[in-house]
């Protein structure tokens, strides 16, 4: 059954004209170290379609070196080499050094950079006393069966348990301080107010919930995103002094990230019509964004000219064959025939320019609306930045997708069945995730 869903995976993944890839490690219960990595790309009729490709256990250390052989051998196997993919990981420095030692394209995980933006900025010393005092009458009110009575007394009819932050997930901190504020009426705690750390990791968090979607290309919406976070992690004067810390201490930690890839995110952002007015962008960076597409587009159907040019000899078209219906025809047909109308044509590089031209003057699609759908409607009309589209939109912003292979694993390899061979472990989590997938 394995191999038979993998041949049909590769068939359709030769069919993708570039491929994104999200790559990352995890431990089993076993305490064996896996890796796993997922494709993506966009199909003829718009789809994005994304597969789990494998779960490879790492037998040798985690350095970059050899975490690169592995992408680099996985990238073999599956045929992707040749499908200019990008890939999409976590900020770890050995998963980063991996990526450049195999030369191709890397994108942060975006999801990942939140995560390190709010840790930095739940690390501040008052920020961490708060939290510290919100934990602790948590954790009194989760051990005492008598204050917890005498809690539910004072609640709200159906209100909810106090919850517990986790160290590594900064949005657990989140959740506990929204179920604190929203039962400190009964706690009656005499606190510093939370309120404003919650105002102030909002944006935060619906940017990851943005980000998780699968559905929706999310590459373009990085830049946007990017800038509106830091727009909302700029201190305000009525901010009070733990506030105005924290967002500095945010913003500074956001600034540094995306530097060396911001080029590719503008074209990815200018690309999708819901963001093609790129107005986080002043004037001279959306022409440079543009110039770049519009150079990107030509060079991209130049070589698809030359490559058409190499592997099949042009032939003259054949005569159309007219039907001697009448005698006058017969007699004259040849001199009164009509001829076929030749225009001039037009460079790859004039295509490309009318065509970003007329996709700028149009009217931005709306912020609910799917770009795939868009562009598989508007195909036609801009065939040149269609193509475009198809090798930035498939590319995720996130690596939460091999993320959820890790949770899918934690089902299938538990403590009695931890003895699982890693051959057994790929075959299952593969079939797991792409056996259902329609024809």
């Amino acid at each position: 059954m394995y191999r038979t869903v993998k041949d049909g995976v590769m068939c359709k993944l030769k069919t993708a004209e570039r491929v994104g890839i999200t790559s990352d490690t995890w431990t089993s219960v076993a305490k064996e170290s896996y890796m796993s990595v997922t494709a993506h790309y966009i199909d003829e009729l718009w789809n994005l379609v994304s597969y789990v490709l494998q779960t490879t256990e790492v037998q040798t250390d985690h350095r970059s070196v050899s975490l690169a052989e592995m992408l680099t051998k996985a990238m073999e196997e599956w045929g992707l080499l040749s499908k200019d993919p990008a890939i999409v990981t976590d900020n770890a420095a050995n998963m980063i050094r991996a990526v450049e030692i195999t030369g191709l394209t890397h994108v942060g995980c975006v999801a990942h950079i939140i995560n390190l933006a709010s840790q930095a900025g739940l690390k501040l010393l008052n920020v961490a006393r708060l939290l510290g005092r919100v934990r602790h009458i948590a954790k009194f009110f989760h051990r005492s069966t008598t204050a917890t009575r005498i809690l539910k007394e004072k609640q709200k009819l159906n209100a909810h348990k106090l919850k517990i932050d986790v160290v590594t997930r900064w949005n657990s901190a989140l959740e506990m301080l929204e179920r604190f504020l929203e039962q400190q009426p009964a706690i009656s705690a005499a606190l510093l107010s939370p309120e404003d750390v919650v105002r102030a990791l909002k944006p935060m968090k619906t940017a990851t919930q943005v980000m998780s979607e699968e559905k929706c290309p999310t590459l373009s919406v990085i830049a946007p995103l990017h800038a509106l976070l830091l727009k909302e992690m700029t201190s305000l004067p009525e901010d009070s002094r733990v506030v105005k810390d924290m967002k500095d201490e945010l913003k500074k930690n956001l600034s540094t990230r995306y530097v060396n890839q911001k080029d590719m995110l503008y074209v990815a952002s200018a690309i999708d019509p819901r963001f093609k007015a790129l107005p986080f962008l002043n004037e001279e960076e959306r022409d440079r964004t543009f110039s770049r597409l519009q150079t990107e587009a030509q060079d991209a159907a130049a070589d698809e000219v030359d490559g058409v040019e190499e592997e099949v000899e042009p032939q003259p078209p054949a005569p159309k064959q007219f039907k001697q219906s009448s005698a006058l025809e017969s007699l004259l047909g040849e001199a009164y025939r009509p001829q076929q109308e030749v225009g001039p044509q037009k460079t790859k590089a004039a295509e490309a320019e009318d065509e970003i031209k007329r996709y700028r003057a149009r009217r931005p699609a709306g912020l609910q609306d799917n770009p795939l759908i868009w562009w598989r409607e508007n195909e036609k009309e801009y065939p040149l930045l269609a193509r475009m589209a198809k090798r930035y939109l498939c590319v995720p912003g996130t690596s939460i997708t091999s993320e959820r292979v890790f949770s899918t694993a934690g089902d299938i390899i538990t403590a009695k069945r931890s003895c699982l061979t890693p051959g057994h472990v790929n075959e299952l989590l593969f079939l797991q995730k792409n056996l259902s997938i329609p024809e």
